[in-house]
């Protein structure tokens, strides 16, 4: 065997085990969740990958006709936790009014979830029943917990879920402290958007201040040559 044969076959085994690695949920995943208010039909779960990893814009086509969904997930720091939560109306910051667990037990929720549901890695798609023990509607939205224990929204002292006619904030929460809103989720027409940080402001003038500004320096060019004529 050569040595061009012997680095091919090295450089293979090597993809193929960052791939098979890949294939599982890890901490720092993120999940979507779409389900019905009354916990009937059948769900949709994606794995979205690393919260760390979105990017502004980024979509992901979801066909459902389930009407609520939300965003959670634990992190790698073992003490971080995401949730999304009913954004109240537009330019409004929606509240979270904190934990009533951990970020460690969270996260170990999220971890339950996906191994209960056959959730691998990133693009990861299950579709069980919501009727199922370990649904979202059962494991994840219902506030009285569910046959096996707390469900997520007990122990996080809130619901994840929205209507998806409606924007979801996204937090990311440590500990049991309150939750800092890093963006937005929404749905529409077939289609899951990461909106991306939406409390930064912009330092790019808008146009309309560019053409202020171009004015403002015309009138000043015009001023200067009037007094040079002078």
């Amino acid at each position: 065997m050569n040595n061009m044969t012997k680095m091919t076959l090295a450089a293979v085994f090597t993809a193929a085990v960052a791939t098979s690695a890949r294939a599982q949920y890890v901490n720092g995943d993120i999940l979507v969740g779409f389900t019905t208010t009354d916990g009937s039909g059948t769900e949709f779960i994606e794995n979205l990958g690393l919260a760390t990893a979105l990017t502004t814009g980024e979509t992901w086509s979801i066909s459902t006709s389930d009407t609520q969904f939300g965003v959670i997930g634990g992190s790698t720091d073992g003490n971080t936790y995401y949730i999304t939560s009913l954004k109240n109306g537009v330019g409004t910051r929606g509240a979270y009014t904190g934990a009533a667990s951990s970020g460690t037990a969270l996260q170990g929720f999220a971890q339950v979830f996906a191994t209960q549901n056959g959730i691998g890695g990133a693009g990861s798609i299950v579709t069980p029943a919501a009727s199922s023990t370990y649904s979202w509607f059962n494991f994840v939205t219902k506030p009285s917990g569910f046959s096996g224990g707390s469900s997520w929204a007990t122990a996080a002292g809130q619901n994840a879920d929205v209507d998806t006619s409606k924007p979801a904030y996204f937090f990311s929460v440590a500990q049991t402290g309150a939750g800092t809103v890093d963006s937005d989720f929404t749905y529409s027409s077939g289609t899951l958007t990461y909106v991306g940080p939406n409390n930064l402001t912009s330092s790019v003038p808008e146009p309309a201040t560019y053409g202020l500004l171009a004015g403002l320096g015309l009138l000043a060019l015009s001023i200067r040559r009037q007094f040079a004529k002078a």
